[in-house]
């Protein structure tokens, strides 16, 4: 399968190019989501793997890239310079076969820009003019390519004959037919079947003296395989020949005037070399999506050609930059790969989902006018997307003052997800506190989140309508994550993570048990633990009171309620000691004078520890007087979601 597609945006042309199932490329116009409008030609039987700039995009993979050599533009009839590279992400299709399954075929990416020379000609004319004086004749400038073939003339060449075929420099004058003769025989340029490795590394710039004409022969040369040839013939003879007979002042004067426009023909040759040089660097800083340092340069508005093409990639950029702040970076950068359109389509993919919202929402915001409300909120939205984009993962959406974020999809899978999630929200809980410290300077309200974890399989990809739908996953795991968000309410904690995210990340973060929760539309229980800290810096209150917690869960499955009432009796007691032993240390560093942090942040206040006192007696009283034998999961009385 051979997809293509192109975009036009230029002062005259605003067109895009499509290539259908039966191998024709439709132009249409677009709006400003760069949708097909209004089909203009179709071009048939358009293979893009033969095209030069895809061989040289082959050439150069990511973040590299390959300048083609100068070729035939079939749509607007004129010689095109394309650059291109190949995307070298690991990307693939999902095919499904008859059976339900689906098989993975690797995509040869390439991605390019095509910049159309129908002006050269123009601009080696204007050039001309601003640089002709008393002692010049004439001036005469070709462009060729390293085979000779012709890419812009100062003379009104066509470059193409009337059989569409390129036109050698030896077709143009007798002076260039000599100068190409030179040129063949010290390897500079070959025939157009020559071997390129024949050429001559000399890229040094050539003096010659062909009949009356003066000729300087200058190279364009860069690391990504752009190799022109600008050759200058120069006649000056008969008036400078007028002056030496006549007056030596004007002799004198003459010669300055030679030296200055020799010296202003190289300048203006340098100032189109390092204008294409920039325009090929601002492709390739686009090309890797780094929008932000594609820069205006004012030297390329001195050439007109070259000015429309700063403009295009101006545009190119904006569009980018725009589209990218509504859609994930990951998905803008599949789409830039693949270079087709995207499309209706989930993939079951294992992930971790992440929901926040702000805690007592309603009362936050009808005790804050709206410019703090405004100020609170992009805060709170800036630090959970630093939080999860540091982490590898993605904003999925912003749904009212709650974020959804994904760790691992199709088109970036991480291996340890559940890691990720869970220093992502530590991450956040951390910036958070900074922020409500200035809540508190401010005199604004107090913020508070709450987040939900749950690790799982789950569907992801584009879901919704054809004229419009989002990215996101749908499934139980992402339900399950909205709920442990919600029911942190019921416990007064901050962070829940679901049993399967706990089972991959307590060897790196200490997680307190909370309780066996019975979620809403779901047979059996599941286990809910509260994100604390990571075990490298967790203090030996902590780590007393993980083992405590997961001692009374095992009581609790092994349906020991008798010794799980005393366990957690011991654990209220061990809390009130370590809460008075806090209040006695914040209270000597202040008599003292001594800066005092106050203890390590604990997310958790621990409420839930009474919770399960009187859930062991319920269990109890539910075992004593049942009959008959009974499993753990048929008597718990697991908490129905509220």
């Amino acid at each position: 399968m051979k997809n293509y597609i192109a975009v036009e945006g230029s002062n005259s042309r605003h067109y895009v190019q499509i290539r259908n199932p039966q191998a024709e490329v439709v132009i249409s116009s677009y709006n400003t989501y760069y949708e097909p409008v209004t089909e203009s030609m179709r071009i048939p039987n358009y293979d893009p793997t033969i095209r030069p700039w895809y061989k040289a995009g082959l050439k150069a993979p990511y973040p590299s890239y390959q300048w083609s050599t100068v070729f035939n533009n079939f749509f607007i009839k004129c010689l095109s310079l394309g650059a291109a590279t190949t995307l070298d992400y690991d990307n693939y299709n999902m095919t499904q076969l008859s059976n339900g399954t689906y098989t993975k075929q690797s995509v040869v990416e390439i991605i390019g820009a095509h910049y159309d020379l129908y002006q050269l000609d123009y601009i080696l004319n204007e050039t001309i003019q601003a640089n002709l004086d008393i002692q010049t004749k004439s001036i005469d400038i070709v462009i060729i390519e390293r085979t000779g073939y012709l890419i812009s003339t100062s003379m009104g060449y066509e470059t193409r004959d009337a059989n569409n075929n390129r036109v050698h420099m030896n077709q143009t004058t007798s002076v260039f037919s000599k100068i190409s003769d030179y040129l063949m025989s010290q390897k500079i340029i070959i025939g157009p079947n020559g071997d390129m490795a024949t050429l001559s590394s000399d890229n040094s710039t050539i003096i010659l003296k062909i009949d009356q004409y003066r000729v300087s022969v200058q190279f364009i040369k860069d690391d990504h395989g752009l190799d022109w040839i600008i050759i200058q013939a120069t006649v000056n003879y008969g008036f400078v020949k007028t002056v030496m007979t006549s007056d030596p002042a004007l002799l004198s004067l003459s010669i300055i005037f030679i030296i200055f426009g020799t010296v202003l023909a190289m300048i203006v040759t340098q100032l189109i070399t390092r204008s294409i040089l920039k325009v090929s660097k601002d492709m390739s800083k686009i090309s890797k999506l780094e929008v932000e340092e594609v820069k205006t340069s004012k030297l390329l508005k001195v050439v007109y050609e070259l000015d429309l093409l700063q403009q295009s990639t101006k545009l190119v950029k904006n569009s980018l930059h725009s589209f990218m702040k509504y859609i994930p970076k990951d998905i803008v950068k599949d789409i830039v790969r693949n270079g087709i359109g995207a499309k209706l389509g989930v993939v079951n993919c294992s992930t971790s989902i992440l929901f926040s919202d702000v805690a007592d929402f309603t009362t936050f915001s009808e005790s804050s006018t709206v410019s703090v409300l405004l100020k609170v909120l992009s805060e709170y939205f800036r630090i959970m997307t630093e939080a999860v984009e540091s982490n590898g993962g993605v904003i999925d959406k912003f749904i009212g003052d709650g974020v959804m974020a994904l760790f691992s999809h199709p088109l970036k899978q991480l291996d340890d997800h559940q890691n990720k999630s869970c220093q992502a929200a530590l991450d956040a809980l951390v910036a958070i506190e900074k922020l409500r410290i200035r809540c508190k300077a401010e005199n604004w309200p107090d913020l508070r989140i709450r987040v939900g974890v749950n690790s799982g399989n789950a569907m992801i990809g584009n879901v919704g309508s054809k004229e419009r739908f989002n990215y996101t996953a749908i499934g139980d795991s992402v339900n399950t994550a909205g709920r442990l968000e919600t029911l942190n309410k019921r416990y007064e904690t901050t962070v829940l993570i679901g049993q399967s995210t706990y089972e991959q990340a307590k060897t790196k973060f200490l997680c307190l048990f909370v309780d066996v929760v019975k979620l809403k539309g779901k047979s059996k229980p599941t286990e809910v633990y509260t994100l604390e800290t990571e075990w490298s810096e967790a203090n030996n209150i902590q780590k007393e009171l993980h083992d405590s917690l997961i001692d009374i869960r095992d009581q609790l499955k092994s349906r020991q309620y008798e010794n799980m009432i005393a366990k957690v009796d011991v654990l209220k007691c061990r809390i009130s000691e370590w809460k008075t032993e806090a209040i006695s240390m914040a209270a000597s560093c202040e008599d003292e004078n001594e800066h005092n942090d106050g203890p390590s942040i604990c997310f958790s206040n621990l409420k839930f520890v009474d919770d399960l006192k009187e859930r062991a007696s319920n269990l109890k009283n539910v075992a004593d007087s049942t009959t008959g034998e009974r499993s753990f999961m048929d008597i718990t009385l697991a908490l129905n979601e509220k």
